[in-house]
């Protein structure tokens, strides 16, 4: 069993801790590397981490999984 530690560098709120452990399970699983926002997610991050990301992306899509469980 592999385990992995999120560790963050300051006080972030419930909702972009959310979305960075979101971000952290697909790039760890593999999800990232189907998302069709792949392209611009990786050539341009400070657009992502400043705004919002695309609804259907993997990450997103994993997080509101977790608001609802």
């Amino acid at each position: 069993m592999n385990e992995h530690v999120t560790i963050f560098d300051k006080q972030y709120s419930t909702e972009k801790a959310a979305e960075a452990l979101a971000v952290n399970w697909a790039v760890i699983t593999g999800a990232c590397n189907a998302c069709r926002h792949m392209k611009i997610c990786t050539s341009d991050m400070s657009v992502f981490l400043w705004e919002t990301f695309p609804h259907d992306a993997p990450c997103m899509v994993k997080m509101r999984e977790e608001e609802t469980e």
